[in-house]
């Protein structure tokens, strides 16, 4: 029954000493519009809305064929 109980408290004592106690890392990001060069696209109108975080999009934007992972229209605004 004692090994029992120091097994118990080891084991709690491993558990508590593993955990991190880090925020999660914010990473800041901006909405853009892209779209594969081969099929290019136009935005008419929409909005884009995150907790911390929102952006309309309208033809302002035109056609948009920059291709995936680039960086498309976006507008200027405070995060």
């Amino acid at each position: 029954m004692a090994t029992n109980v120091k097994f118990i408290g080891l084991l709690f004592i491993i558990i508590l000493t593993s955990c991190k106690m880090e925020k999660e890392k914010k990473y800041r990001w901006i909405a853009t519009v892209t779209a594969p060069q081969e099929y290019p696209s136009e935005v008419y109108w929409g909005d884009l809305i995150a907790d911390d975080y929102h952006s309309s999009f309208s033809e302002i934007f035109g056609t948009s064929y920059t291709g995936w992972g680039s960086e498309g229209s976006s507008m200027g605004e405070g995060i």
